[in-house]
């Protein structure tokens, strides 16, 4: 069975995450003026314990024109509770992220377009095993992954010296 239920916790961290300016990728969010609509998701078996939900740990959905009689926003996120639970705050984050990432707006003449996007790469790991960054996407997230790598190491570097 699966719940849904308000959580503070949750929706404070999604607007402090849209509404800092260090994110730019969401400055369109914060131009728009987007709303959204935030509940956990708790799954749980019959006899009661809590179950990580399947599939995203974070889902976004538009709010249509039927959901639009019942409630204000443009967004619905969901989040599974278990899975917020036992990630760390990093992780917490890169699940808002990547669930924030998804939201599409468009300017056309007619006005704004909101949407949701697929992610940038979607491939096999043992199809990059095999051969390596083959096409665009994957050179460009190689690049991506090693600069990570190289802001990481100078993030431990920083923590280690503090005194």
């Amino acid at each position: 069975m699966i719940e849904y239920a308000l959580n503070k916790e949750m929706t404070e961290a999604i607007i402090a995450m849209v509404n800092n300016e260090a994110y730019e990728e969401f400055a369109p969010i914060r131009e728009q003026e987007l709303r959204f609509q935030i509940a956990s998701m708790v799954k749980t078996n019959t006899e009661g314990e809590q179950l990580p939900t399947s599939g995203e740990p974070v889902v976004v959905r538009r709010v249509g024109p039927a959901d639009a009689v019942f409630m204000q926003g443009h967004y619905k996120i969901y989040i599974c509770q278990k899975r917020w639970d036992e990630a760390n705050e990093l992780q917490q984050k890169a699940m808002l992220h990547r669930a924030l990432m998804r939201i599409n707006i468009e300017k056309k003449e007619e006005g704004i377009k909101l949407s949701l996007r697929k992610p940038d790469v979607a491939t096999f790991q043992q199809t990059i095993v095999r051969f390596g960054a083959w096409e665009e996407n994957l050179i460009l997230l190689r690049s991506n992954l090693q600069t990570a790598q190289k802001r990481a190491k100078e993030l431990a570097a920083e923590a280690t010296n503090k005194p």
